[in-house]
């Protein structure tokens, strides 16, 4: 005989009987086995309680969740608990079990759930991803609190500034409630005291819907032996219990330790980022830009033509990236800022025939980043930037990849900029 199907995260289909007392669920995509009583799937589930409930077939076909999402109820509904370790790395695997408590409609494992996946956001200020965004609002009714709990992780766990290229590529997949959502919060948020803006444990857990015991299905003396069964679980000492806490101590302990790790490492990449900035506007502020060179000029020449104004730190020639060839502009840096003011008279001066400007050096120049991103060259992190006349190398500091000087004057590999003092 051909059994119900009913829609869901698994479609539920009851065919040929095994026993009165044992009910045989096929899980996933390869049909794992179950045999589970059947007492405590109806007292329990009220979706197994409407399907086996005067129904004498006892095998059920669950296909879409997975065996380790429907391995986590079976431990949930023999001993009251979770998995060890199921942390972390796990959950997609606590998302999905709570869709598959949604749908069988058992609101004490869902209750469980909600509060593992809090514990995991609040202690590694962790969100879900676009895909597991899309997964729950997907699927979840309007209201749920795990909606609530998603959206709240992303926004007071800072989700947006963590975006990385490839989420930020997806970010027109997200509903657009999720969306909504996220401003709604974002706006809360910023009406707050910086130490009030977190996740509170009451915002979503016991927000389920009441639990309701199916009486319907069960006598009362059954019904008072679980009771008495649920009790002595619930009072008696797990053994595995301390290790399970202390293991999430200790990984509580490690995250807070790496988290430190990476709050420094920020801290002073910020840092270094600051002393380049501050190093790059200082020299900026000792130094002109000198264009209509003449090709064949050498930094010795545009030296001694600058020479009356005063000490000279050094003269860089930019040279095409291609042929090496100079680009006719140079950059000269003063030793002092005040000297760059006086090198203004030299503007419009003759030099190789040819009538110089210069004005003061200025970070990309109008109509000096057409050329795109420049290139790198350099040390590391030099002066410079995306789409600068001298590309993302160092300012006279060796060879940037877009101009700058190539070691020496005619752009030999190597070596740095032509420095005369």
């Amino acid at each position: 005989m051909e059994g119900n199907n009913i829609d869901g995260p698994g479609n539920l289909g009851v065919s040929a009987a095994i026993t009165p007392d044992v009910v045989v669920i096929k899980v996933g995509p390869g049909h794992r086995v179950y045999r589970l009583h059947k007492q405590l799937l109806v007292y329990h589930s009220e979706r197994f309680r409407q399907l086996l409930t005067g129904y004498p077939h006892s095998d059920i076909t669950l296909t879409h969740t997975y065996a380790e999402v429907f391995d986590v109820f079976v431990l949930w509904l023999y001993e009251k608990r979770l998995p060890i370790g199921i942390n972390v790395g796990s959950c997609w695997v606590l998302t999905e079990a709570y869709v598959l408590a949604d749908f069988l409609s058992v609101n004490h494992f869902k209750a469980v759930l909600i509060d593992r996946i809090y514990t995991v956001f609040f202690y590694t200020n962790g969100y879900l991803d676009t895909t597991g965004v899309c997964r729950l609002f997907g699927v979840l009714p309007e209201g749920d609190p795990l909606l609530r709990l998603v959206v709240d992780a992303f926004c007071v766990n800072n989700g947006i500034q963590s975006l990385d290229v490839v989420e930020l590529a997806r970010i027109e997949e997200l509903p657009k409630e999720y969306l909504a959502q996220v401003l709604r919060k974002l706006h809360e948020l910023s009406q707050l005291p910086e130490e009030d803006r977190k996740l509170r444990r009451a915002d979503y857990i016991g927000r389920l819907p009441a639990y309701r015991i199916p009486t319907a299905t069960m006598s009362d003396v059954e019904i008072e032996q679980k009771r008495e069964e649920d009790e002595r679980l619930d009072t008696a000492e797990d053994p595995n219990e301390e290790e399970e806490i202390s293991a999430m101590r200790r990984r509580v302990q490690e995250m807070e330790e790496e988290a430190q790790k990476l709050r420094q490492m920020q801290q002073a990449i910020d840092n270094e980022r600051h002393e380049m900035r501050e190093s790059k506007e200082d020299v900026d502020a000792r130094s002109v830009f000198v264009g209509n060179v003449d090709y064949g000029a050498s930094p010795e020449e545009i030296q001694a033509h600058f020479q009356s104004i005063g000490s000279i730190n050094r003269v860089t020639i930019l040279l095409d990236k291609f042929t090496g060839h100079p680009k006719g502009y140079a950059y000269v840096e003063f030793t002092e800022p005040h000297l760059v003011n006086e090198a203004l008279v030299l503007d419009n001066s003759q030099f190789r025939n040819r009538n110089l400007k210069v004005v003061p050096k200025r970070t990309n120049l109008p109509g000096m980043t057409r050329g795109g991103r420049g290139g790198r060259g350099g040390s590391r992190g030099g002066y410079g930037g995306r789409g600068s006349p001298y590309g993302r190398g160092g300012y006279g500091y060796g060879a940037p990849r877009g101009g700058g000087y190539r070691g020496g004057y005619r752009g030999g590999r190597g070596g740095s900029a032509y420095r005369p003092y």
